[in-house]
């Protein structure tokens, strides 16, 4: 084995090498030929009514022509022939929005979750926008202000916020543009356009937040003009990349080629403004740093320390010597490490040469070498700094010889010899291996050089032959042999009753070309051979005997037909189906002889003259039946045997409630008759299987319910009830109520009950014991200055009386209140007799209410609630004048104190006093 290491310079390596990092944006780049992870919008101008036509997950039906993928090139002939349809790099790309016109509005966005693997942002766009004034490349129309014009927009927006990232450098927008220095014109379609771009977003600032903060999303749009009558549409592609300086830096190098990520223009450290660089000199562990340019003028600042890099490249091969023919497994097992950190490097290209004109990029490959020889596979590796490294192997290809396998046609069962002729020797044979193409043979195999075999059988055949050179290689060939049809004997006989002549007809046939020429029988009797082609033979007793016919054709090939012979007295008998009653019982001839006519009886009458009837017995018990069969010779016996046919249970069963309210559940009870007993049942409830033989089912749906039973005996045999509409179900209640106000005060405490039952006719109320309603939607009063909680019940029927029950609790909240009037006439005609103050809310056990005179004499006091003054002192009449009151209460639901001052007026109309 020879094996070649060859370095390869690192200008060389960064060539082969790319780096994509899309894994961490799904499909951003449309790799997968859909718009999976992208999020679509087809609209229209506000002045139009800004309809949405379609959004979500393009393409749409109807507009899928504005939300379209290409995944090869197609020059657009609005841009002159100058733009594809996918970018210069490849890969698959949208058109967003398309030639035609009227209002429209076309969007798509993808929401990034930016991790330091993905930090950095790149988006591709080719955009066509229609000059919206007039066809002269120049511009200078008056008709269409530039927020009108055609255009195309890119805006980074923060996942979060909404608002764009980095100021303007999160946007950029293109316009039909007569003086814009990006745009070209194509006079033909009258329309500006911008060849594919790069543009590139740091998204450093959002890497290491926590979701959804880390979260930006990119959004492409493109606008007809806002008079509807011009296009604007565009091509566009992104991806997800690491932000990183490219370091080639190797190990025994002295330099190192730098590149800066696509998407910028570039100011290096040291004064270059070229994206890749080359550092001479450089050491390990120097810093390089690049200031990265936005169109918009935004600077973003990355560096990078150099580490050199060893490659130790190395691969196996599955085999270094074959032989012709065979595949080789080719795997790479190459290393790298930095030599700074001692870290594993990942090797991120592969590029095979196997020294016969064919190549391979992928990491493992298997390849077949057509011609032999000696072939230097070599593999260039990458690693993905890109440092490189070449190892050369020698692989040996080992020739084979050709022969041929020379046969010669045979009959079967003759000796076949088979002969080998090489025809290029090439290299040694060592061994010979061959397979008859004969499975049914015991000796379908032989390591002869000429072997012979015997085929037993007519046919094509395909014996092969695998021969193996002293290099181990093997050469396998076949060869067609064919072995010839003999003749096929058979002949037809008339079967009599023994002692009589039967007389046998030859029937044998030969194939095209061929004749019989000699027949032999042989009637297995007294060892007797006849020659003639067509024989009479009378067998001395009846049997069974094995005749035989050897016929021979012209190809010296054989062929013997051997037949059972029957020689009648007939052994009659049957078999017979074991039934239940009202099933049909099927009768089978098993006689050992054929024949022709048959009689059925049973009870003295023939049933049936077919040999394999069916019959339905009129009743279940035995049966005799008694056959009788005939061979066309004659001859015939007869059998009798007796046949039971079972009984079949009565099935029969009842419920202990046949109809009420759901949810219903019902006791079935069986009630089966049967001579055997029973030891399975079957019922069906509503579609649902139930094998008890006594089930309790509950009915949940109101309805009538059919009600099937199926019972089965020890003997197998079965009955089946079904009852129609068995079971009814009523439609069952629900309670429920409501009132207002919501709030009760003990000052006011009329309720108005709202009813909200469902399936109910009929309705009870009872007030916590104070009072009862059956109307559907009552009022009730609840006592006055009394703060309480009680206990509502709704009790709601139907027609069906099936019920339900609500309860729920009402408070009545204490209020204090009070009222007292300033006059009052004592005059006994029962209107105002008793001055009274009126108080809510008030705890009688805390209250005082005083009269005085206007000397302060208490001519009136009281503790008690309810009563009041009736103007009398003394049980006399006070005269008519203008009296001090006094009131001290404590509120009964609060921990409050009121002491209450004023005057009253006692008049006594049409009187003085």
């Amino acid at each position: 084995m020879n094996i070649t290491v060859q370095n390869i310079t690192p200008l060389f390596a960064l060539i082969l090498f790319t780096t994509n990092l899309n894994s961490q944006c799904p499909n951003i780049d449309f790799s997968q030929n859909n718009f999976g992870g992208w999020y679509g919008e087809c609209t229209e101008y506000m002045s139009q009514g800004g309809t949405v036509f379609a959004s979500g997950l393009p393409p749409f039906v109807g507009y899928n022509d504005r939300h379209q993928l290409f995944d090869a090139p197609v020059l657009d002939p609005n841009a002159c022939l100058n733009i594809p349809s996918t970018p210069p790099h490849g890969g698959v790309a949208a058109r967003l929005g398309n030639p035609d016109v009227g209002w429209m509005i076309d969007e798509l966005e993808y929401t990034i979750d930016v991790s330091p693997e993905n930090n950095l942002l790149l988006y591709h766009f080719a955009a066509i926008l229609e000059e919206p004034d007039n066809c002269n490349g120049g511009g200078g129309g008056n008709g269409h202000s530039d927020v009108n014009r055609p255009k195309f927009r890119v805006e980074v927006q923060d996942f979060v916020t909404g608002a764009t990232i980095n100021g303007n450098c999160g946007v950029y927008e293109e316009f039909a543009d007569p003086d814009s220095d990006n745009l070209r014109f194509c006079q033909n379609s009258c329309s500006y356009y911008r060849s594919w771009t790069t543009i590139g977003i740091d998204l450093r600032a959002y890497e290491n937040l926590a979701p959804p903060n880390n979260r930006v999303v990119l959004k492409f749009r493109t606008e007809d003009c806002g008079q509807g009558g011009h296009f604007g549409y565009a091509y566009v592609q992104a991806e997800c990349r690491k932000l990183d300086i490219r370091a080639t830096f190797c190990e025994n190098e002295n330099s190192a080629l730098l590149s800066a990520p696509d998407g910028f223009d570039y100011l290096w450290d040291n004064g270059e403004t070229t994206q890749t660089i080359q550092l001479d000199n450089a050491v390990s562990g120097q810093v390089v740093s690049v200031d990265l340019i936005t169109p918009q003028g935004c600077v973003s600042t990355i560096s990078k320390t150099l580490q050199p890099v060893t490659v130790n490249g190395d691969y196996i091969a599955s085999n270094l010597q074959v032989c012709l023919g065979e595949s080789i497994d080719f795997s790479d097992i190459s290393t790298a490490q930095n030599l700074a950190t001692g870290t594993p490097e990942d090797i991120t290209e592969w590029y095979w040469d196997f020294d016969n004109g064919t190549t391979s990029i992928n990491q493992q490959e298997s390849i077949t070498f057509e011609d032999p020889g000696t072939y230097n596979v070599s593999l260039t590796v990458t690693a993905e700094n890109g440092c490189t490294q070449t190892i050369t192997k020698s692989i040996f290809v080992n020739p084979i010889p050709s022969i041929e396998i020379v046969v010669e046609n045979k009959c079967p069962n003759t000796p076949l010899q088979l002969g080998v002729n090489i025809v290029f020797q090439g290299a040694n044979i060592q061994s010979y291996e061959w397979d008859f193409d004969d499975p049914n043979s015991p000796n379908n195999s032989s390591n002869l050089q000429e072997p012979t075999h015997i085929y037993n059988t007519a046919g094509n055949y395909s014996p092969t032959l695998t021969a193996t050179t002293d290099k181990g290689c093997n050469v396998v060939t076949s060869n067609n042999l064919v072995i010839f049809d003999p003749p096929q004997s058979n002949f037809e006989f008339e079967n009599n009753c023994a002692g009589s002549n039967t007389l046998f007809t030859d029937l044998s046939t030969t194939p095209v070309g061929t004749v019989i020429e000699s027949w032999s029988w042989n009637f297995d009797d007294n060892g007797q051979l006849f020659l003639s082609q067509n024989a009479y033979y009378s067998f001395s007793d009846t049997g069974i005997y094995e005749v035989s016919l050897i016929t021979e054709n012209n190809d010296g090939c054989v062929d013997t037909a051997i037949i059972d012979v029957l020689i009648n007295g007939i052994n009659t008998d049957f078999s017979f189906d074991e039934v239940c009653y009202n099933q049909v019982t099927n009768f089978v001839n098993t006689s050992d002889q054929s024949s022709i006519e048959w009689e059925w009886q049973t009870a003295g009458t023939t049933i049936s003259n077919i040999e394999n009837p069916s019959y339905l017995f009129p009743y279940p018990g035995f049966h005799e039946v008694t056959f009788t069969a005939s061979t066309s010779e004659g001859c015939s016996d007869e059998i009798s045997k007796f046949v039971y046919v079972k009984n079949n249970p009565s099935t029969n069963f009842q419920a202990d409630i046949y109809e009420g309210c759901s949810e219903l559940c019902v006791n079935f009870e069986d009630l089966t008759n049967s001579n055997n007993p029973i030891d399975n049942w079957t019922w069906f409830f509503d579609d649902k299987e139930v094998d008890t033989q006594n089930p309790n089912y509950c009915f949940t749906n109101a309805g009538y319910y059919d009600i099937t039973l199926i019972t089965t005996s020890e003997e197998g045999c079965s009955d089946t009830l079904k009852r129609d509409d068995f079971i009814l179900v009523y439609p069952n209640v629900t309670a429920d109520f409501g009132y207002l106000p919501n709030e009760v005060y003990s000052n006011n405490p009329l309720v108005d009950f709202e009813n909200y039952s469902l399936g109910a006719t009929k309705y009870q109320w009872n007030f916590d014991f104070l009072g009862s309603s059956s109307e559907e939607n009552p009022q009730f009063n609840f006592p006055f200055d009394v703060s309480n909680t009680y206990e509502i019940r709704l009790v709601a029927a139907n027609d069906s009386n099936c019920v339900d029950t609500a309860y729920k609790e009402l408070k009545v909240i204490g209020v204090f209140q009070f009222d007292i009037p300033n006059t009052f006439t004592p005059n006994n005609d029962q209107l105002n007799d008793i001055f009274i103050p009126a108080i809510s809310g008030a705890d009688k056990e805390n209250y005082q209410f005083s009269i005085f005179d206007r000397w302060g004499n208490i001519i009136f006091e009281t503790q008690n609630l309810n009563e009041g003054w009736d103007g009398k002192i003394k049980e006399k009449d006070i005269k008519q004048d203008v009296y001090v009151w006094q009131v001290e209460v404590d509120e009964r639901d609060a921990d409050k104190s009121h002491v209450f001052n004023g005057h009253v007026t006692v008049l006594y109309p049409n009187a003085l006093k």
